[in-house]
This record gives C-alpha cells, sequence and structure tokens, in this order.
C-alpha cells in the first residue's frame, strides 16, 4: 500500500464530513482546508515526538576535500553521531570547540586523516584533523520531520501509522465541525497511538508464532 498524499488524505477528510472535495490545496483560502493542513501536521510531529521511534533513524556519509575542514550534513538531521571515516579505518571522537582552542589555537594547524569531529552550528562540522586526502565519512543520525504542504507531499510517517494518522486527522475534523463523535473520535486516536508504542516497546518474539495445528519447525506449505 502506498503512503497517502496531502491531497488524498485532506479529501478523505472532506468526503467523510459530506463537504465538496479539492482539486488542489496550492493557495488555497478554503478555511477548513488550512484547518486540516494545519492539524496533519501537527499530528504528525505529534507521533514522531510520541517515542524514539527506529524509523527517526537513518545513515549518510560525507566525502572530504583535502584541505577543507568544514562538512554540511544531512538536510533532514536533527543530531548527529557515530561517526567513522572508512580510510583508516576508525571511529571519530566527539570533540567541542573549547578542546580545539585550547590544542591548537591556529584551528588550521591540524592536518592529516581526522581523528575527531567537532559540531560547529546547525548540521554542521568540523572534521579535526583537517583532511588532506579524499575518503569516506560514514555517519548515523535522528531526523526531524518537516511540514507537508504540496498536493503530491506524503507525511514521513511508516505506512503502518498511517491509519493512525487518518484517526487522529478526522478527530480534530469532527472538533471543526462540531460532530457529536469527536471525543470519541479522539479517545479512539489516542487508544490506536498508545498501542503502537506498546508495540514498539515489546521484545520481539524468541520463535516465529505457532500455527494451529502445526508443530514449531514443521512446515505448513509440506
Amino acid at each position: 500500500m502506498a503512503s497517502y498524499t496531502l491531497l488524498q488524505l485532506i479529501n478523505f477528510i472532506l468526503r467523510d464530513l459530506q463537504e465538496t472535495t479539492v482539486s488542489t490545496v496550492a493557495a488555497t483560502t478554503n478555511n477548513l482546508v488550512l484547518y486540516l493542513i494545519d492539524q496533519l501536521n501537527f499530528l504528525m510531529y505529534e507521533i514522531a515526538e510520541a517515542e524514539n521511534w527506529d524509523w527517526l533513524y537513518a545513515s549518510s556519509s560525507i566525502t572530504t576535500v583535502a584541505n577543507q575542514q568544514e562538512y554540511s550534513l544531512a538536510a533532514d538531521c536533527e543530531m548527529a553521531y557515530a561517526f567513522r571515516q572508512m580510510k583508516t579505518p576508525m571511529w571519530l571522537a566527539k570533540r567541542d570547540l573549547v578542546w580545539l582552542a585550547e590544542t591548537y589555537p591556529d584551528f588550521t594547524d591540524s592536518t592529516g586523516d581526522p581523528e575527531g569531529y567537532i559540531p560547529v552550528s546547525w548540521q554542521k562540522i568540523w572534521l579535526d584533523p583537517i583532511p588532506t586526502s579524499v575518503m569516506t565519512i560514514n555517519y548515523s543520525y535522528k531526523k526531524f520531520l518537516t511540514r507537508v504542504a504540496g498536493d503530491t507531499d506524503t507525511p514521513q510517517l511508516p505506512e503502518p501509522f498511517q491509519n493512525l494518522l487518518i484517526t487522529g486527522l478526522r478527530a480534530m475534523a469532527y472538533k471543526y465541525a462540531g460532530h457529536p463523535d469527536s471525543d470519541k473520535e479522539m479517545g479512539l486516536y489516542l487508544a490506536r497511538l498508545q498501542k503502537r508504542i506498546t508495540l514498539f516497546r515489546e521484545e520481539p518474539p524468541d520463535e516465529y508464532p505457532k500455527l494451529a495445528g502445526w508443530d514449531y519447525g514443521e512446515s505448513p506449505y509440506a
């Protein structure tokens, strides 16, 4: 199942409310549509912040340039860690600007294969020593979600979370419209969110579940 686009989600809720669907959300002045777009984004952020989900984590890499100290991280990077330079290879130690100033009053004094990294600003790091050759530096990071606003934008949630998002959006739409089931729908959203959190926290089973009529290790397709 493919992820719903923003336009599909908005029209899904408009049909539920028996309102006229829209062909685009771009530059819309429809107050209900604008409200739904805002609420969809708020719900997306709320779901993402409800737990330290594994789908919020990703990996990327940097290709160094000889004698270049500063490098940009992934555009959706909130927090980077586990830097590894793949030439030696070795794990890079996290350092700070105070350490660098105390160790090298002239930041450009240290050159060679990087042994550490220094966060210097949002999505920017310095490598120390400053690399003198081309190499790959791999790293892991936690992502942040970005606002969806265009017709074909899709919420940055895994597909199993789509029903949860739709339930929450329906609850907010019912609240906007004064629907008598708004509280019931909000309760359903919160229950489904809690179920997702509980499933995420559960330890995986040691063995595959037993199929009815079959012992462990036997194939039901034999």
